[in-house]
């Protein structure tokens, strides 16, 4: 049996060998009224991450509160676009976590971070579908992106999250071998791209 843990494939009472090449990490927690607990998560996840997971501390980037460097939109672009892209090789694995708040205008889904206008997103948020274009630049063999928002699904379908319909962005019934064959990214949602 094959399932698919982390973005890759594994096949149930066989040895694995364990994934070559480094692990990167970028960890948002972007506090806002609705999500007091942001920063919390961002920070549990990061002491996981560079603790039990055995992950550098050189290879994660933490951009919440009180760490030195804060979640807004010019520090989420460098992380992702500049230390991710410019880390991660092809052998490699990365891991994004963001908890936070997402947002909606004129039917585009936001992440918002700490510099965020809710009045202005297109101008001070990062579009969903963004998010996996920014991927796309990354080298890395294997990219798990875990994201705790509300309208989260939109990020792994932009066509269903700019249409608001409430289409799941993976197929009913999607076996774990097909997607672990046919992307090299896996995305763990909090809901769909319209909640």
């Amino acid at each position: 049996m094959i399932v698919l843990i982390l973005g890759m494939p594994l096949v149930l009472g066989a040895q694995q060998a364990p994934p070559k090449g480094e692990h990167w990490a970028v960890v948002i927690g972007a506090k806002h009224e609705r999500r007091q607990y942001a920063a919390a998560d961002a920070q549990a996840m990061y002491q996981m991450l560079v603790g039990p997971m055995g992950l550098k501390k050189a290879n994660v980037v933490l951009l919440a509160d009180p760490s030195e460097r804060k979640p807004t939109l010019h520090n989420i672009k460098w992380a992702l676009g500049t230390f991710l892209r410019r880390s991660a090789k092809r052998d490699d694995s990365v891991y994004f976590f963001f908890a936070g708040q997402g947002g909606a205008e004129a039917g585009v889904k936001y992440l918002m971070f700490q510099d965020s206008d809710p009045k202005d997103l297109h101008s001070t948020a990062l579009p969903m579908d963004g998010l996996r274009t920014i991927f796309s630049y990354i080298e890395a063999e294997r990219i798990v992106a875990f994201i705790d928002a509300n309208y989260s699904g939109a990020v792994g379908d932009s066509t269903s999250a700019s249409k608001g319909d409430g289409a799941d962005p993976w197929k009913e019934g999607e076996s774990p071998e097909r997607l672990a064959q046919s992307s090299r990214q896996a995305f763990i949602v909090s809901s769909r791209p319209n909640e």
